[in-house]
């Protein structure tokens, strides 16, 4: 069903009944987008109270469009230039985890990896705390409890993923990700696009990352369309492999001449394969990688290999 909605969101469903889901979706998207902007406005006058944060330095990471855009890459990158010299604890939500309707956040990691599997607290969250083994990594819905936690366990600096639209918790810097393939969720708020906060929020930004730009000449183009929308500064990224390994962790197996399947079950499976194609690893005849197939899962599916095998 998750897919059907979003082949009609992205105009890739045509025909009498698609147009009328569009319809209707947008009329539930209307509604979505004064609750929306009510609630900020409720933040932006004090109408509503912020939780202090109990720490000296908190920051979040976040995005303006549902889906996938590499917030938490980015919030790997900005720990690891804490990681070394400064107590640090990484707040995520663990979306659809078990840890997300917990009422209180569960300590995924204590300063030695992860406690809990991926099943528990999330994806994310479990790889952070692999990437990260010395971070806190604190997963759950409330994160003023997760703060509090923090705080108690020694944190001196917290990182909110996916913390934009979680306004209760007041921050020191905001960190937005934006990717180049749909700067702003198909012009729509949920449920007929996927923008899931105003594009005016994007003000709140002390800095701007967006991902999937491609050259010099891409990046002018992309700020053109923001200039009028932003006033922080803007930082262009892109994903480039560096290495493969095997399931033995071997780095740089030799894949000269053999057939290659991709398997991706991220929010963007076409990113994924995008970086793939382009990737600079040196593969069959030097012309980049031979797939033979492409295997795309819906993000958070669970599968065993078994199942896959033939």
């Amino acid at each position: 069903m998750k897919a059907f909605i979003l082949e009609i969101i992205k105009g890739q469903r045509t025909g009498i009944f698609p147009s009328l889901i569009r319809r209707f979706l947008y009329l539930l998207s209307l509604a979505y987008g004064v609750g929306i902007k009510g609630r900020n406005l409720a933040y932006d006058y004090k109408w509503r109270g912020q939780h202090p944060s109990p720490v000296p330095v908190t920051i979040s990471i976040g995005n303006i469009v549902s889906g996938g855009t590499g917030k938490t890459p980015v919030t790997k990158m900005l720990a690891k230039e804490f990681y070394a010299s400064i107590p640090l604890a990484i707040l995520s939500r663990g979306y659809r985890s078990t840890a997300e309707h917990l009422n209180m956040p569960v300590l995924l990691s204590a300063g030695n990896g992860p406690l809990f599997s991926a099943a528990h607290c999330g994806d994310e969250p479990v790889l952070l705390s692999r990437s990260l083994p010395k971070a806190y990594v604190i997963v759950g819905k409330n994160r003023c409890k997760g703060a509090s936690m923090a705080a108690k366990a020694g944190a001196k600096i917290i990182l909110l993923d996916d913390g934009m639209q979680h306004r209760r918790l007041e921050r020191d810097f905001e960190v937005v990700v934006m990717h180049t393939s749909d700067l702003f969720g198909h012009g729509y708020f949920l449920p007929r696009g996927l923008l899931r906060d105003s594009v005016s929020s994007l003000k709140r930004a002390h800095l701007i990352i967006v991902n999937g730009v491609r050259d010099a000449i891409h990046f002018k183009e992309v700020q053109k369309v923001l200039e009028k929308y932003i006033t922080a500064p803007l930082v262009a990224v892109r994903n480039t492999p560096n290495f493969l390994h095997t399931s033995q962790m071997s780095k740089s197996p030799d894949l000269k001449g053999k057939k290659v399947a991709l398997f991706c079950g991220i929010a963007h499976p076409e990113h994924f394969k995008a970086t793939m194609i382009a990737s600079p690893i040196p593969r069959k005849n030097g012309h980049g990688l031979n797939f033979a197939m492409n295997l795309i899962m819906p993000q958070n599916t669970i599968i065993t290999c078994k199942a896959h095998a033939k």
